[in-house]
């Protein structure tokens, strides 16, 4: 063999090396990419801070959740839960759909925290959807929090109720 087709052979089997680096570098990093893209639950209280007092938003979260039936309405410790319902009970999502099984139920926990009484006075209202799960009769409750949708317009039906009583109040002054 002459120096000249060593030093070809050479060349070959190291750029067939190198391919076979890059070949495997790129396939490690498209397997490390994210599988699904649909949303996860969130894990804490979706919430809200209204400037207005604790009575008129504490009246805006229940005629936000009248369709909802009631368990827990504690107004001096700012605490609202419902009853268990079923998934599609009150309220229904297009993402939710086929998620549950048909023994599963959940529960809305409402949290209000007033601010220092004073003219500027804010309430924090915390909304959480707990999910409880159960695959068959021997196993136990699993328990999910939701995705947050149902959260987010139940915080923004009270938000527009808030709004109303506003426009209201205006129209009522001479």
């Amino acid at each position: 063999m002459t120096k000249h087709k060593k030093i070809k052979k050479s060349l070959t089997t190291g750029a067939h090396f190198l391919k076979t680096i890059i070949l495997l570098f790129s396939l490690i990093l498209m397997s490390c990419g994210p599988t699904t893209t649909q949303k996860k639950p969130t894990t804490e209280y979706k919430q809200r801070l209204f400037k207005a007092s604790f009575d008129s938003v504490w009246k805006a979260l229940q005629l936000s959740l009248q369709n909802y039936p009631i368990l827990v309405n504690n107004y001096d410790k700012g605490l609202l839960k419902t009853d268990f319902l079923a998934p599609d009970e009150a309220w229904s999502s297009d993402t939710q759909k086929d998620q549950f099984k048909s023994s599963a139920k959940y529960q809305l926990i409402v949290t209000a925290v007033k601010s220092a009484p004073g003219p500027n006075q804010t309430v924090r209202l915390k909304v959480k959807k707990l999910i409880f799960n159960q695959k068959d009769f021997f196993s136990g409750v699993s328990k999910t929090t939701g995705n947050g949708y149902e959260e987010t317009v139940i915080l923004y039906r009270i938000h527009r109720e808030l709004q109303l009583e506003k426009k209201i109040q205006k129209l009522n002054q001479p």
